[in-house]
């Protein structure tokens, strides 16, 4: 393989890797929060991606076929003393345009308090996770060649046939009994392993993304032991951030249902038994407490 068609490999690879890790995050982003009850021409799974995109988006209902819309929207004119437009424009991705929508007749829905999108933040994450990622990558391969070796441009392409057997993880390499090696000078370039380490780290970001978009999960060692405080703040965090979505959807699902006479509710799409979901579960009563002290107890997620 020439040097170019092997550096345009690597290329694509690593473009794989990110697109890969992005698209894994993005849907699980726009999975996270769901939509009861909303009109059967409404695609849910478009609402949270053009939140997520864009930061915003509109719900009307469309003057002829009587159709409910919900579509990404351009806002212009002159704001009101809350920062809100009452000239606002829905832009279909098929190029479809709705004009005139305004605060009597439709309701924008926010991503979140700050009405901005997330998609950035997610894209962080994601380049975070690429980096790491390609350490491993690299870190591994390390194991594999520990050694520069010096020698002539006649030699140049053995060595190289050489090294693809190694890459090819042959059990036992093959070569012309003529080769002269003693002119072959290597050099040790052996590298610590760290692949532990980095996957640890890389779990570590996993869990902060997830925590961003309001997923629970366990930020500590699968072998620490944690009291059930420690536990409890981490899910407290969590829920913060769950919040900041799912109470702009909330807000805006409430006008829309008294504009429209419909009855939508956004939800967090979550049936694990934790204190987010369930926290009647684990309020203790008097008699729980009584006499009691706080144990050590494993992060039960």
């Amino acid at each position: 393989m020439s040097k170019q068609n092997y550096r345009n490999l690597i290329s694509k690879r690593n473009n794989a890797v990110y697109n890969s890790l992005l698209d894994r995050m993005l849907n699980i982003a726009i999975g996270s929060i769901g939509w009861e009850n909303l009109p059967y021409e409404i695609n849910e799974s478009f609402i949270e991606r053009t939140l997520i995109n864009s930061g915003h988006a509109i719900f009307f209902q469309e003057d002829i076929i009587k159709d409910y819309i919900c579509l990404p929207v351009v806002i212009g004119g002159e704001l009101d003393i809350y920062g809100e437009s009452n000239y606002l424009t829905a832009k279909g991705v098929n190029g479809a345009t709705y004009e005139g929508l305004n605060k009597s007749n439709s309701v924008i829905i926010y991503n979140n308090y700050t009405k901005t999108s997330c998609i950035e933040p997610i894209r962080i994450f994601a380049d975070l996770l690429y980096e790491i990622d390609r350490a491993i990558t690299t870190n591994v391969k390390s194991q594999k060649t520990p050694y520069i070796i010096k020698s002539t441009e006649q030699q140049r392409l053995t060595m190289e046939n050489l090294y693809n057997q190694i890459d090819d993880n042959l059990p036992v390499i093959f070569t012309d009994k003529m080769l002269d090696t003693a002119d072959l000078n290597p050099i040790d370039i052996r590298s610590v392993y760290v692949g532990d380490n980095l996957q640890r780290l890389k779990e570590d970001i996993w869990n902060e993304f997830l925590s961003y978009i309001g997923v629970e999960n366990s930020r500590a060692d699968k072998n620490e032991r944690l009291v059930a405080d420690e536990v409890g703040a981490n899910y407290g965090y969590i829920e913060r951030e769950r919040n900041t979505f799912l109470t702009s959807r909330i807000i805006a699902a409430e006008k829309i249902n008294r504009m429209f006479g419909l009855n939508i509710e956004p939800y967090f799409k979550s049936d694990l038994p934790s204190k987010i979901n369930m926290p009647e579960l684990y309020t203790p009563t008097k008699e729980d407490t009584e006499g009691k002290t706080d144990e050590p107890i494993h992060n039960p997620s």
